[in-house]
Parts: C-alpha cells; structure tokens; sequence
C-alpha cells in the first residue's frame, strides 16, 4: 500500500476541503498496553480531528497497514476492516469516517461521530459519487 503512494498523491491538509488519512505507524510498547496510554491516544486523535473540522478540514477514511498482531487488533478494535494483505505480507485496513463508522467509546469520540454524521448529511451526494469514481 505504502508503495502505491506517490510523492504527487500526498496534500497538506492546510486548507478547508476532504482529505483521506494514511497511518503508517502506530506503536504502543508493550510496557504501555493495556495502561491509559491508549486510551491518551485514542482521545488526542479524536481532539485532532475536532480541531481539524473547526477549520473545515475533513477526513473521509483512514487506511491503516497493521504489521503486527497487535495492529491488526488495533484495527479491529477501531472498527476498521481488511482490505487487503500487502506486497510484505502485512494487513492492510480500511474505516470510513463519512459516514462514520468507526468505534467510538469516549465522550470526545462521541461528539465527533455526532459533527462527522452532520458533515455526512450535508454532503452525502457529493461523496457517494466519489466513492464509485
């Protein structure tokens, strides 16, 4: 998946529009799992995204390579779906956020789900036809 990105195909999010998200990293040391350090996390990525739409800067999915047992568990938790396995063997996960369909388990995420379903409203034309293209 990473391979198939080019230069040319990464935006700065800078400017009022509809991006999608790549993650190539997330890691939690073993020391930390299970501790609130995910939870810290979780809710910062939620608090990004808010800030974000504040600017009217949107994300429509977000695509995730899981290389471990642990991000595949990670993806999973978030509600992401397989998509396919990459050309290195890892699993490489897909969520939509308009609609949203990601978990959310937090007060924060929740007020997210409830901005990002608005935002789904307003353009849900728009995007359904950019999904098919």
């Amino acid at each position: 998946m990473d391979t198939d990105i080019l230069a040319s195909d990464i935006r700065s999010y800078d400017l009022p529009d509809i991006y999608k998200l790549y993650l190539c990293s997330v890691a939690i040391s073993q020391d930390y799992r299970g501790s609130v350090a995910f939870k810290m996390l979780y809710e910062a990525f939620f608090n990004r995204l808010l800030h974000l739409a504040q600017q009217d800067v949107y994300i429509s999915e977000i695509v995730a390579d899981a290389v471990t047992e642990e991000g595949k568990k990670l993806c999973e938790f978030l509600g992401m779906k397989q998509v396919k396995v990459s050309n290195h063997d890892s699993s490489i996960y897909k969520v939509s956020l308009l609609p949203p369909s990601i978990r959310v388990t937090t007060d924060k995420a929740k007020i997210f789900q409830t901005l990002y379903q608005k935002k789904y409203e307003e353009f849900k034309d728009l995007l359904d036809i950019n999904q098919h293209l």
